[in-house]
């Protein structure tokens, strides 16, 4: 093992076993640090997305007329030439069974128990996705499924198993890696019915790229995963939000109510897509609306943004602040994104966004992720979103 790899792993660990105060922004922060010194990372990012982009890009080309059987080969494919340790077959994991397969692949749902009906019928006065209120998943028309039927995402649960893990003294034990992984395994449920075609950098509390893992991956080869999105049409990394410890005066995960709000920070190229600013927009109006239902904080409309739009730049202060609005945002650094998950898909020249669903340092965030209340509706969130964007004309 690396240097490097070793004083990652024991990052991770000071983090685990130090309780809140590590969990914020200070450590993630470090754990960045390293990997924007990496060279090597850059170096195996480019080498990633050689392995990758060819299986991605070739299986994303015969979707549209093969559907969601041949998305699973897909996504198998990209994620075996990544070095992925997830062997999942989403065919498998998909319980309708060929049925199922059948239909995604002509564009329809037939309503069956336990899925949804999808398609929109002509005379149907349900309205397209842009005119869904905010967390209703739409009905689509054929033509719509069509279209999104030849649609590639890459979806990332940030960290894995254990990382960012809680224990305060309020007793709301939480951890980041834990729940990233389940709004992305329901996130990608979603779009699956939708006929989207979904590639998963992990589908299990471990995640292996490059032959780094958990980590070692995070600590110094982070880029990875944004490179495994090679020929896909959007990257989305899933979060939850820290802050810096004792931030407002309050203790680190004792935060009022008021600091919760989305942040969606798109890379480079992102800031110049029509679908990745729509999809980020919508996936943040949609979220503050579901805060506001629950009376989470997120009182303040989020910062939508178009393409020639000026991006909010993200910085701690904005970040931790009890009075800003949630927004789409960057955060560059010698005009280069900062975060290695952005830097990676930039590098293959795919748009990315980090979505940033709440701060799990608000006491009543947690209770509700623990209570599972909310996770699937912070999926649907997400998943109205990159619906619209897919669907967004350039």
């Amino acid at each position: 093992m690396t240097k490097r790899g070793m004083t990652a792993i024991l990052l991770a660990a000071a983090c685990a076993l130090s309780g809140c105060g590590a969990a914020g922004r200070n450590m993630e922060n470090i754990m960045q640090s390293m990997e924007n010194e990496s060279r090597e990372a850059a170096a195996e990012s480019r080498e990633a997305a050689a392995m990758v982009s060819s299986a991605n890009k070739a299986e994303s080309g015969t979707a549209s007329s093969t559907g969601k059987a041949e998305s699973g080969t897909a996504s198998s494919a990209g994620k075996a030439e990544s070095g992925t340790a997830s062997n999942a077959n989403k065919a498998a994991a998909n319980e309708s069974g060929a049925a199922s397969e059948a239909e995604a692949a002509d564009g329809t749902n037939t309503g069956q128990e336990g899925r949804r009906d999808v398609t929109k019928q002509p005379e149907s006065e349900v309205g397209t996705v842009e005119e869904q209120e905010a967390g209703q998943l739409p009905t689509l028309t054929e033509e719509e499924l069509t279209v999104l039927s030849g649609k590639t995402v890459c979806l990332d649960p940030g960290h894995f198993a254990g990382r960012n893990a809680l224990d305060p003294d309020d007793g709301t034990t939480y951890c980041e890696g834990d729940v990233t992984l389940e709004i992305g395994l329901a996130l990608r449920d979603i779009l699956e019915e939708y006929g989207v075609n979904v590639i998963m950098t992990r589908e299990t509390g471990s995640i292996t790229l490059g032959g780094y893992t958990d980590a070692e991956l995070d600590g110094g080869h982070i880029s990875l995963r944004g490179a495994s999105s090679a020929g896909c049409d959007l990257f989305v990394s899933l979060h939850t939000n820290a802050n810096l410890e004792q931030a407002n005066g309050y203790p680190t995960c004792g935060q009022p109510k008021e600091i919760n709000k989305p942040i969606v920070i798109v890379n480079v190229p992102g800031s110049q897509s029509v679908e990745a600013l729509t999809a980020g927009s919508e996936i943040g109006e949609n979220l503050v609306s579901l805060y506001q239902k629950i009376e989470l904080g997120a009182e303040e409309a989020f910062e939508s943004a178009e393409v020639g739009d000026e991006l909010r730049e993200w910085s701690d202060a904005y970040n931790d602040s009890l009075e800003e609005p949630g927004a789409i945002v960057m955060r560059t650094e010698g005009g280069s994104d900062y975060y290695g998950v952005l830097s990676g898909s930039a590098g293959v020249g795919v748009p990315g966004m980090i979505v940033e669903h709440g701060f799990h340092t608000v006491k009543e965030f947690r209770e509700l992720i623990n209570d599972g209340d909310l996770i699937d509706e912070l999926a649907e969130a997400d998943a109205e979103g990159i619906l619209a964007g897919l669907l967004a004309e350039e």
